[in-house]
């Protein structure tokens, strides 16, 4: 008896190791349309929200009565658009190093023992 035929039929039909890409699945209920996507820009571009982050703009929506999307949601929207980075008319900060730690030669920036607390 030859099983290789019916194999071939089973291994076919099933998302084989999962890179199957033409079967997706059902879209969810609560997936945002377009037009949601498109307020949550509109409403991220307004000039008293540019330069302020979702975790902000949720709330103050919401105590005007507004709600439209949770702020996970809101960034989510603003990385798939490239726009979750420094917004604003502020400089965009720079990490420096103190200047208390930079040593620009041997034995400048200490260990914080001081040497006669120290029993050897």
């Amino acid at each position: 008896m030859n099983l290789f035929p019916q194999l071939l039929i089973l291994i076919g039909s099933v998302n084989y190791l999962g890179n199957n890409k033409s079967n997706e699945g059902p879209v969810p209920k609560n997936k945002l349309s377009n037009e949601e996507k498109e307020e949550i820009i509109t409403v991220v571009k307004q000039e008293e929200f540019a330069d302020l982050p979702p975790t902000q703009i949720v709330p103050k929506l919401a105590d005007r009565g507004t709600y439209i999307a949770s702020e996970s949601t809101f960034y989510r929207v603003l990385r798939e658009n490239k726009m979750q980075n420094h917004r604003g008319r502020s400089k965009k900060p720079e990490r420096r190093l103190p200047e208390s730690h930079l040593a620009t030669a041997p034995n400048q920036v200490g260990h914080g023992i001081s040497p006669g607390l120290v029993d050897l």
